[in-house]
């Protein structure tokens, strides 16, 4: 499985809205570069706890609430680190911001799957999935017996 193309659109959102929240509208400000250095090590924390790991487990909404959770701690923690540090409005505001777009990007995420996986379950001729199976049918069992009955008769 190829990771790039979702780690790359994972960053361009996390970095978009790190840098909006806690550069350009947060007071006091951080610096870009401490903004793009928080939403690079959001982007792998994030895919490789989440994505990765609790998305397959749990779901969408748990995995939200892993990713506003783990975003809020590691916003707080980087505040410990950085020369500067970002006001508590703003870590909210960017991990609720950042929870939100990660249930968009899990939907994107598990409907390219379920779309690679329909094919496959399709076409596989070993299968036990009957898409119409004629036995459950209501109709097709009472028309069975009709036809049987009518053999019957005619012998």
């Amino acid at each position: 499985m190829n990771h790039a193309p979702s780690i790359l659109i994972k960053f361009i959102y996390t970095a978009a809205i790190t840098a909006t929240m806690l550069t350009f509208l947060a007071q006091p400000a951080l610096a870009l570069s401490s903004s793009l250095l928080i939403a690079l090590l959001l982007t792998f924390a994030l895919y490789l706890a989440g994505d990765l790991m609790v998305l397959p487990r749990y779901g969408n909404q748990v995995t939200v609430v892993f990713d506003f959770v783990l975003t809020s701690i590691l916003l707080g923690f980087s505040n410990l680190v950085m020369p500067q540090t970002a006001p508590l409005g703003g870590v909210i505001t960017s991990a609720i911001i950042i929870a939100a777009a990660e249930w968009l990007f899990h939907s994107m995420l598990q409907q390219e799957q379920a779309q690679k996986e329909l094919p496959e379950i399709l076409e596989n001729e070993n299968n036990n999935i009957n898409l119409y199976p004629r036995e459950n049918n209501i109709f097709y069992s009472s028309m069975q017996e009709n036809e049987e009955i009518k053999e019957e008769h005619e012998e």
